[in-house]
Parts: C-alpha cells; sequence; structure tokens
C-alpha cells in the first residue's frame, strides 16, 4: 500500500513495464485463475453433489422416510456452506484485484478470467406424508415387536410366532383327539335296543300265556258254572215242595241237612271259580301293561335316536301318547323336522361367535379406543381357548368349549350371558340350540318316569 502513495515507475531495456515491489501481477493473475479454477471446481462439486444427493434422497425416500429426511437437512447444510464458500471466494477476489488495479495505470494487468456462475443446488424433497406415514409404521412395528404379548392371541396364524403357533397346533391336536374320543363315546352311548326288545317279547310272550290260561279257565268255569246253576234250581224246587204229612221227621231233618251241605258247597265252588275269574282278569292287566310299558321304552329309546341324529320323531310321539303317555310340549313342536345335531352346533358356532364379538365391538366402539380392541376390531380375532373374563370374547372361549366337551347346557349359560347385541347376533344359533337342549330335557324326563313304573 506504501507503493501506491509514492509511485516511482521504472522501465525495463525490453520495454516491459515493472512492476513495483509488492505487487506481483502474475501472482495476481495465478490467484485470480485458481480463484476460477475453484469455482469451477466448486461447480463440478455442486452438480456432482446435486445429482448424488438427488439420487440419495430418492432411495432413502423409498426407503425410510426418516433417513430422507437427514439426507435433506445434510443437502442444504452443504449447499449453504458452498454458498458462504463462493462468497468468500469473490469477496478475496474482489480485494486482490484491488491492488492490480492500481498498478494498471502504468501497465496493462492480464485480465481476469469471468467467474462462471454458481449452479443452485436443487434437493428433491420427499413431502411430509411420506415422512409421516414412515413415522407411523415406525412406531407400529416398535410397539409390536415390544408388545408381542398383548398382540399374540389377536393376530391371525400367519402373523403369529413360531412358538404360539406351535402351541395352537398343538391345541387343535388336543381339542382333535378329544372330539374323536368325544364321537366314539357318542357311538358307544346310543340305545342298545336288544335287551328292551327281548323284555317285549318276555312280556308279549308272558300276556299270550296269561290269556290263554284264562281262557282255558273260562271254559273249564263255564260248565262248572252251569252245573251249579242247574243244583241250585233243583234246591229251588225242592225246597217249594210240601212235605208229605206221612213223612217221617227223621228223613225230613237229614233231608234238610244235605240240602244245606250241597248250598254251602255251590257257594264255595262259586267263590273259587269267581276268584280264579279275577286273578285271570289281574294277570292279564299286568300282562297288558308290562306289555305297553316296553312298548312305550322302546319308543322312547327309538326318540332318544333320532334326536340324537336330527330326525323327525312325530310317530314315535303318537306311540308314546297312544300308550298313554302324556307328550311334553318341547317334544311336540320339534317332532316334525327333528332338532339340530350337536356336531352341526359345533359347526356353525364359530361364524356365529364371530358375528358376536363383531357385534359387541361395534357397540364398544366409542369407549374403547385402545390399540388393542382397535386390532380385533379390524382382525375378528378371537379366542379359541377358554379363557377367564367377562368380556364377550371370553364368554364365548368358555361356551366353544363346553360345546367341543358334549355340555349343551352350559354353553347356552355362558352365551345368554352375553351382552345384549352378541345375543341377538346369535339368535339363530341359540333358538336351534334351545330347541335341542330343551327337547333333551323332555326325552330325559319321560325316562325317568318310565323307569319309576
Amino acid at each position: 500500500m506504501a507503493d501506491k502513495t509514492d509511485p516511482k515507475p521504472e522501465l525495463e531495456t525490453e520495454g516491459k513495464p515493472k512492476v513495483e515491489p509488492g505487487i506481483e501481477t502474475g501472482t495476481g493473475s495465478d490467484q485470480t485463475g485458481e480463484q476460477a479454477g475453484e469455482t469451477s471446481d466448486t461447480e463440478i462439486d455442486a452438480g456432482a453433489l446435486r445429482e448424488e444427493s438427488s439420487s440419495e434422497a430418492e432411495a432413502e425416500a423409498e426407503a425410510e422416510a426418516e433417513a430422507e429426511a437427514e439426507a435433506e437437512a445434510e443437502a442444504e447444510a452443504e449447499a449453504e456452506a458452498e454458498a458462504e464458500a463462493e462468497a468468500e471466494a469473490e469477496a478475496e477476489a474482489e480485494a486482490e484485484a484491488g491492488p492490480a488495479t492500481a498498478g494498471a495505470d502504468e501497465a496493462p494487468a492480464a485480465p481476469l478470467l469471468p467467474s462462471a456462475p454458481a449452479e443452485k443446488v436443487i434437493v428433491k424433497r420427499g413431502g411430509f406424508i411420506p415422512a409421516l406415514i414412515g413415522g407411523v409404521v415406525a412406531a407400529f412395528l416398535g410397539f409390536a415387536a415390544a408388545k408381542t404379548d398383548v398382540l399374540e392371541p389377536y393376530l391371525p396364524a400367519a402373523l403369529k410366532s413360531g412358538s404360539s403357533t406351535a402351541a395352537l397346533e398343538a391345541q387343535l391336536a388336543d381339542q382333535a383327539q378329544a372330539l374323536a374320543a368325544l364321537r366314539a363315546d357318542l357311538a358307544a352311548a346310543k340305545p342298545d335296543l336288544a335287551p328292551i326288545m327281548a323284555q317285549v317279547k318276555s312280556a308279549t310272550e308272558t300276556a299270550t300265556s296269561t290269556q290263554t290260561a284264562v281262557a282255558e279257565l273260562r271254559q273249564a268255569v263255564a260248565p262248572l258254572s252251569d252245573q251249579v246253576a242247574a243244583v241250585d234250581a233243583r234246591l229251588t224246587e225242592l225246597e217249594k215242595r210240601p212235605l208229605s204229612a206221612g213223612a217221617a221227621p227223621e228223613a225230613v231233618a237229614a233231608y234238610e241237612r244235605e240240602l244245606t251241605a250241597m248250598k254251602e258247597s255251590l257257594s264255595a265252588q262259586r267263590a273259587e271259580v269267581e276268584k280264579m275269574v279275577a286273578d285271570a282278569r289281574a294277570t292279564e292287566a299286568r300282562a297288558a301293561e308290562a306289555a305297553q310299558l316296553a312298548a312305550n321304552r322302546t319308543a322312547l329309546a327309538e326318540l332318544r335316536a333320532a334326536l340324537d341324529s336330527g330326525s323327525p320323531f312325530s310317530g314315535l310321539l303318537s306311540e308314546l301318547a297312544a300308550g298313554g303317555v302324556t307328550v311334553p310340549d318341547a317334544l311336540t313342536v320339534a317332532a316334525q323336522d327333528g332338532v339340530i345335531t350337536l356336531a352341526a352346533l359345533r359347526d356353525g358356532f364359530a361364524p356365529a361367535a364371530r358375528d358376536a364379538l363383531a357385534a359387541a365391538r361395534a357397540g364398544a366402539k366409542g369407549t374403547d379406543r385402545s390399540l388393542t380392541a382397535f386390532l380385533q376390531r379390524q382382525l375378528g380375532a378371537r379366542s379359541v381357548a377358554p379363557r377367564e373374563g367377562t368380556d364377550p370374547d371370553a364368554i364365548l372361549s368358555r361356551a366353544e368349549a363346553a360345546l367341543t366337551a358334549g355340555n349343551l347346557s352350559a354353553a347356552l349359560s355362558e352365551v345368554d350371558s352375553l351382552p345384549e347385541a352378541a345375543r341377538a347376533a346369535m339368535a339363530d344359533w341359540s333358538t336351534l340350540a334351545h330347541l335341542r337342549a330343551n327337547a333333551i330335557a323332555a326325552a330325559d324326563t319321560l325316562a325317568q318316569s318310565l323307569n319309576t313304573n
């Protein structure tokens, strides 16, 4: 700067201007060239950075929204740093160009290369919505990983862990074995009509033999009755005859004694005959009653078989009514079409239970807004193993277990304790189940009454 205040130009022999000490034109030009090179490098780096940042931002936007946001922040920071670097470089270039301009009064300085305008880096942004969705997905996955024990019972089998799936498979295998055993028990519990038919046959034979004996007795008693009647008529006639005046008193007394003895004998024979007839009639009545009881028991056994198979049984009820049995209304209402089988009730329970759970959860939608309740409503999951609790899912799990075990009354007791919305959704299933349960209870009552007779 001191050279500028007191310039002393000196010319060289070759006619070229001599640069004052402290001012180096070549150095300024080199610096200007370096500055241009730096500017060019900066532009190249900016272009490369733009392409790299753009490609990375696109890839990270597809993979993770959070990584994309970080890449965007880094790209913006780099762009700002580059802009500041360019501004500083331009300021330095202007400061260095000042002395060179002062020396140009004596000799022309090397022209400065025009600096190319810095290319603006445009970073592609993924937007707020993808970032928000990515955050929600990440939060849900984290919650699911931390709360596996909460979500596990309500997830489909394809989404459950291996251990839970294995446990469920073992549970299903146990239930299959229990169901097979129950079916075997039901097959073994089918009424064996052979003993009852034997009793009926024996009672029929007894009644037939009794009727034959009574008929023979009547045939034997009929002549005796005729004889008694004839003797009685003769005695009456003799009593009406007048005694002759010349008959001896001893003969008359003997005659009267004989007559009295004959009357007593006839009375005894008549009483014996009447007793034999009464005994025969009682035996006949007992035989008929035994035969009818055996027939009623046979009809009732066939009725139980019809209840198990779901067949109509109106004809069997007619036989029971003809046999003097009062048929309950619970059997009459189901006689035309029969009742639903236990196997059909088991098959229809799962869809009915899902409908009941959906109705109950829809009713509780406004009160229970937890994530577990939301997943239950969306997935329609329900418990397949019995568990404690008063919620509809727990109640239905116990009802299904009781139904699988063949305890229809316990299953209906659980179903009847459901909320109103759930009961309404299971109304069709419950109606059929109650019809079967009532018919079986009525048949059991009839069986007890027949066995006590």
